[in-house]
């Protein structure tokens, strides 16, 4: 890739670095992609990076661009997607042999004091994944019970989770964008 090409990467983007020799893959995404590979790329070089093995596997990388989104909860929401393609579809093996999350749905009714898409509705319901300790993070909103606990439904069919799956409604992009 030359450094006009480099120099156009969009904002955000699932890009890899893959390894055809192994046939091994390291799937990222990121807010601004020059500057997460960049990052990168220095880590691997200067051996800081948490992965070893790919450090040690960085003469054999090649930088693959897979999508470019709008925002950054996009990228976030379609992870899983490209995780399982990989593995799945494509028959690569993964860099990094991610835990799956140990985080738990619950859903939770809560009073906002604002909400930005109907000023006159401050009842919101959310959809958080909390760990262990009782600490966690939205992953939807919606306006009614019924529809939170179907969301919920995927992590409940779903047992085990690399990445978080975030709901695409109009209330949750709001929720994430103010966040």
């Amino acid at each position: 890739m030359n450094l006009t090409e480099l120099a156009n990467l969009p904002n955000c983007s699932v890009f890899a670095l893959y390894n055809s020799k192994k046939n091994k893959v390291q799937l990222m995404y990121a807010k601004n992609t020059l500057t997460k590979l960049a990052k990168t790329i220095d880590e691997l070089r200067n051996n800081t990076h948490s992965n070893k093995e790919l450090c040690n596997d960085l003469d054999d990388l090649e930088f693959v661009l897979l999508e470019t989104y709008p925002d950054e909860l996009t990228c976030r929401e379609l992870m899983n997607y490209w995780f399982d393609y990989v593995v799945n579809e494509e028959g690569m093996e993964l860099y990094s042999k991610r835990n799956y999350l140990s985080y738990r749905p619950k859903v939770t009714v809560s009073v906002f004091s604002y909400d930005y898409l109907n000023p006159d509705r401050v009842d919101r319901v959310y959809v958080e994944l909390v760990n262990t300790r009782g600490k966690g993070f939205v992953v939807g909103v919606f306006d009614n019970v019924p529809d939170a606990e179907e969301f919920k439904k995927i992590y409940l069919d779903s047992q085990k989770f690399v990445m978080p799956v975030y709901a695409t409604n109009k209330l949750t992009k709001a929720f994430m964008r103010r966040t």
